[in-house]
Order: C-alpha cells, then sequence, then structure tokens
C-alpha cells in the first residue's frame, strides 16, 4: 500500500444553534463520524485537524489537555456508536456514570453523586436502577448499553450532545425524550437539579441536515 495523506473529510461547514437538531446525513464512510470525533480531539494521532470550530465562543479546534477536559462529558456531551466499547468493562456502569459527575462537579458530595445516577438510570428506563448501577456492562443487554451511554451522556446537562449511533440508537433517544418531557416525577431533594438537561434536548428528530 503507497503511503500518503488521505483527505477523509474536505469542505463541511455547518452551525447549530441553541435548541436545534442537526442531522448530519450521508453513506457509509463519507464523514459523519470522523467530522463529530475531530471537533472534541477524539480521532487517532496521526491525524490532522485543520479549520476551526467555535462553541459558546471558545475555539474548540486545538484545545489540549484541561481545556478540552472541561468540555468532553460537561458542556458537551456525546453518544459512541457502540456502547460495548465505549464503556470500560472492568468498572460498573454506575461508577463510569459517577466518574463523569466527579470529573467536572468535584465539590458534590457522594451521596448527591449517587443519587444523580440512579435517577438517570432511572429516567433512561434501566429497570432496577440500583442493581444495575453495579453491574458490568457485560451483564447487560445491548439495548441497556445503549441506555447507560444516553445516561452518561446527559448527565452533566450538557449544552450539546452529539451523538454517532446507529438508526436503532437515533430512535431510543428521541423516545426517550418525548416520554421524559411529558412525565412528571417528584422532585428529589438535591443539588443538582433532575430535569435540567432535557432543556438542553430536541423533543422531536432533526429539522436541518
Amino acid at each position: 500500500v503507497k503511503a500518503g495523506t488521505v483527505h477523509a473529510v474536505r469542505g463541511v461547514s455547518l452551525d447549530v444553534r441553541r435548541g436545534e437538531v442537526v442531522g448530519i446525513v450521508g453513506e457509509s464512510g463519507s464523514g459523519k463520524s470522523a467530522t463529530m470525533l475531530a471537533l472534541l480531539g477524539l480521532l487517532a494521532p496521526n491525524a490532522r485537524v485543520g479549520g476551526g470550530a467555535v462553541f459558546d465562543g471558545t475555539q474548540v479546534i486545538g484545545l489540549a489537555g484541561e481545556q478540552l477536559r472541561r468540555l468532553r462529558g460537561g458542556r458537551i456531551g456525546m453518544i459512541f456508536q457502540d456502547p460495548m466499547t465505549s464503556l470500560n468493562p472492568v468498572l460498573t456502569v454506575g461508577r463510569q456514570i459517577a466518574e463523569t459527575i466527579e470529573v467536572h462537579q468535584p465539590t458534590l458530595r457522594a451521596k448527591h453523586v449517587v443519587a444523580r445516577v440512579q435517577e438517570l438510570l432511572e429516567m433512561v428506563a434501566i429497570p432496577n436502577a440500583v442493581e444495575r448501577m453495579r453491574a458490568f456492562p457485560h451483564e447487560l443487554s445491548g439495548g441497556q448499553q445503549q441506555r447507560v451511554a444516553l445516561a452518561r451522556a446527559l448527565v452533566n446537562h450538557p449544552t450539546v450532545l452529539a451523538q454517532l449511533p446507529e438508526m436503532r440508537q437515533r430512535r431510543l433517544a428521541f423516545r426517550f425524550r418525548s416520554r421524559t418531557s411529558q412525565r412528571r416525577k417528584h422532585h428529589r431533594a438535591h443539588p443538582i437539579p433532575p430535569r435540567q438537561s432535557l432543556r438542553h434536548q430536541p423533543r422531536r428528530p432533526s429539522r436541518r441536515r
């Protein structure tokens, strides 16, 4: 195979306004996932990303270290294409969601972190949430793994939610948004507003493609 540079994606230009859903449509291998991964610095080390991407006044392309970590999993959530490979096989699902909270909200008390994890698992319709918090990813079905990935992406109330899923996962996310936007549950007493994340989630599929 001849060595050289492969231009995986060229000429991408898009904007996403607050409260808007934008879908990137293309055939397999056209660069949809590569575009999203490039925005968050998740491509392989030998990848080169040009151009720019501005999020809330901050140039994202080129960020590294602590600056990038503050965005990923915090203000920008991501649901990866394969939940089994994005979940750590040696940590329980509850611990993985809790770590996402602890990284971005280090002063939050442990009992409030646990309460938030349980709440998110219940919101995405994981049965026996308390018990499932202690389960490892391989002990869950494929659908439950997808729901855990969705819960982890939403746990810190992101301003932007990026998805790299198959169609089945997209339908799951939209059903979740529709169902939870109509449900009214008693407010639990802990310092994180339990439904704040839903305000940032679209209530219908993509309006622009």
